[in-house]
């Protein structure tokens, strides 16, 4: 299986944008991989019998990394008697972040979290899970068991049922390792033992933690403080969280604490970007449904830098312009329907630059009156290239 981009190491990891994508991960238990857009579990095979196959096992555990980068995996389906189910079954000695599990639909046996069975000596933050789970002993709503792991800045809204077994939480079955700053919302219901509202059973540390009594019905502490739905849609309760604009955390009166990672604008309209004397002008990261850029222009000796565009439907640059030595730079855009840049324009000694487009429908790019304009990568399913060449030097490669 191909991936759809680098080389499986921590520096370059293997880029994953399809399902048979990631259900190859397994066969490359000690690599590295990044998710570069949601993904869609609810299609045959993963949908019916067993379901998903849970990714490692105890003799060929996944000791890579495995980085979600704030995209979502939907409708992850297992439905068996076997031990350790989950998105991944045993990881050692490896680093999940960032990932997004909806509508978790598992029925297992013994050591199931929606995220990962077992987790041993592991590092895993910004992770959740939303859905149903069935198990029996250890069974979590993201993590079956902490085995000396460190889990931080998680959360599950699963609903979890255990019968005639011990050990089920609404985020964690069995807990011995680190667990801060993560709660759960989940409903907890069974006939096992040692059934808490944020942890089963907890033999080792878990740090400013709390779970919802009102919806789990549950009120047991020293694994997890409880608080009622409306403590726990109010800022004071998370005051020890990391909660600025650059920590994992945003607190919102009147809801759930969410993860930034996980954030994404509905609409963005930038009417214009300016660059004037010797200032820059840049906006780092986008992340948006829809992204309307009216106007970027650079003058004189400056720089108007957008680094990286993620959407998940359309973006329309409708006017880019550099002038004199300036540069106009937008290095990176990743979508899933539709890029359309209308005019892009670079004179005199200047350049414009769009080094790496993905897209899956279709782009559009019109580049006028030029001396350098360079347009090195573009991916797409099904590509409509303009291309005027009215300069007297134009680059362009497509790939």
């Amino acid at each position: 299986m191909a991936f759809s981009g680098g080389s499986g190491t921590s520096a370059s990891p293997y880029q994953i944008t399809t399902v048979a994508q990631l259900n190859d991960v397994r066969n490359y238990s000690s690599s590295h991989f990044k998710l570069m857009n949601d993904l869609d579990l609810d299609v045959s095979p993963y949908n019916t019998g067993s379901g998903w196959t849970p990714i490692g096992d105890p003799t060929n555990k996944f000791t890579g990394s495995f980085d979600g980068d704030g995209f979502r995996i939907d409708g992850l389906f297992i439905n068996t008697t076997d031990v350790r189910m989950g998105l991944f079954n045993y990881v050692y000695e490896a680093t999940i972040k960032n990932v997004g599990l909806t509508n978790v639909n598992i029925t297992g046996s013994n050591h199931s979290g929606a995220l990962v069975g077992v987790a041993a000596s592991s590092n895993i933050s910004n992770c959740y899970s939303t859905g149903s789970l069935l198990g029996v002993n250890n069974a979590g709503g993201l993590i079956g068991i902490n085995s000396d792991s460190t889990i931080s800045n998680c959360f599950s809204s699963c609903n979890i049922t255990s019968n005639d077994g011990s050990n089920a939480g609404g985020l964690i079955g069995n807990n011995i390792g680190t667990t801060t700053n993560c709660y759960s919302t989940g409903s907890m219901s069974g006939t096992s033992t040692n059934i808490g509202g944020f942890c089963g059973y907890n033999s080792s540390t878990i740090t400013n933690c709390f779970y919802d009594s009102t919806t789990s019905g549950k009120s047991d502490t020293g694994k997890g403080t409880p608080k009622t739905t409306t403590e726990m849609k109010t800022t004071s309760t998370f005051s020890t969280w990391d909660s600025g604009e650059s920590d994992p955390w945003k607190l919102t009166t009147g809801s759930y604490p969410e993860l930034r990672v996980f954030i994404k604008a509905t609409n963005i309209s930038i009417t214009s970007i300016k660059a004037t004397s010797t200032s820059q002008a840049k906006v780092p990261i986008i992340n948006a449904i829809d992204i309307n850029i009216n106007s970027v222009i650079a003058t004189s000796t400056n720089q108007a830098k957008i680094p990286i565009i993620s959407t998940i439907k359309n973006i329309s640059i409708t006017s880019t312009s550099a002038n004199l030595t300036s540069q106009m730079i937008v290095p990176t855009i990743f979508i899933a329907k539709n890029i359309f840049i209308t005019s892009t324009k670079a004179n005199c000694i200047s350049q414009f630059k769009v080094p790496f487009i993905i897209a899956i429908i279709n782009e559009i790019a019109q580049l006028n009156l030029s001396e350098s304009i360079r347009k090195p990568f573009i991916q797409t399913s099904t590509t409509n290239h303009i291309i005027n060449q009215l300069s007297r030097r134009i680059r362009t490669e497509v790939m």
